[in-house]
């Protein structure tokens, strides 16, 4: 959705700042309602009992991409209300599937992730609301990049290779923090002063969608890259000292045979599920990218 030149004059700032506000509202309360979704999930352990319902769990990874892709080509055809609770829904999932990320980290390293991320972001859209420099030139190599950095991810799941899974996460990190102020720029642009309130309440929904999936993405960049690099699971010290255990030639007790092996068992399973939640967001930056693409074309 381009605008003219004297469309984007005739723009009061003023407005334009209010409905700029508005979307990184949604954006922001979307962020924690997938905080707090992920936290009390992983306390309650409702996303492990999915696992067990083959059915229930597929739908959980499938609708996540069915409602961005409905928001993303459909929310024309909706009315206010519900391109509000369709965006409220797939955040709550998004918050279901990405559980296990408090299973494997510690606390402080997640938080830590996420200021790094707000920080990053922050900076990179202040600057696509303030530059005068067109960048939605580089909407195409922005494009391919994120194509590229998703086929790579998931292409190294296959080969392992830690050394290239760094290089990847950091082109990521690259194109992330790039998307940002390029989709910061292209939303400053959606508003316009003679939408009504339906109108512009739906664009400030699809921009916050767009920017939350910006930070999603980021977020569970660096979080990699810190596993990477010297993040600590929860459950590291128990590992090692079964480890410990094992090489001091003492037999173990059943009990603590059965902790062990527990405790490994969540830690894969919260890994798998970490996993599936990423890839879930992979794939809705992609569909908005290429519904934004589309549009411009």
């Amino acid at each position: 959705m381009v605008m003219t030149t004297t469309e984007q004059t005739s723009t009061p700032p003023d407005a334009a700042r209010v409905f700029l506000r508005g979307v990184h509202t949604y954006m922001a309360l979307g962020l924690s309602l997938t905080g707090i979704v992920a936290y009390l999930d992983e306390r309650s352990g409702l996303y492990a009992a999915l696992e067990k319902t083959p059915e229930l769990l597929v739908g959980a990874l499938v609708a996540p991409l069915a409602l961005v892709f409905l928001l993303s080509y459909r929310i024309e055809k909706m009315n206010l209300t519900t391109a509000h609770l369709t965006f409220w829904i797939y955040t709550a999932l998004v918050g279901l599937s990405l559980s296990g990320i408090f299973e494997l980290y510690l606390g402080a390293s997640v938080a830590r992730a996420f200021f790094i991320t707000a920080g990053m972001f922050a900076a990179m859209s202040i600057y696509g609301y303030t530059t005068r420099n067109d960048l939605s030139r580089f909407g195409s190599l922005l494009l391919m990049g994120l194509v590229g950095f998703v086929i790579a991810s998931l292409a190294n799941i296959f080969f392992v290779s830690s050394p290239l899974q760094v290089a990847i996460e950091i082109g990521g990190v690259v194109v992330f923090v790039a998307l940002t102020a390029y989709d910061t720029q292209h939303i400053k642009e959606l508003y316009r002063g003679s939408d009504d309130a339906v109108v512009s309440g739906k664009k400030e929904i699809i921009g916050a969608l767009t920017l939350y999936l910006d930070v999603v993405n980021l977020f569970l960049t660096l979080v990699q890259l810190r596993r990477l690099g010297f993040a600590l699971a929860r459950h590291s010290h128990r590992m090692a000292a079964w480890s410990r255990l094992l090489a001091s030639g003492d037999r173990p007790s059943k009990q603590t045979s059965r902790q062990s092996a527990r405790s490994a068992m969540r830690w894969l399973r919260a890994r798998f599920a970490l996993q599936k939640g990423r890839i879930n967001a992979f794939f809705g930056i992609i569909i908005r990218s290429l519904h934004r693409r589309g549009r411009a074309a």
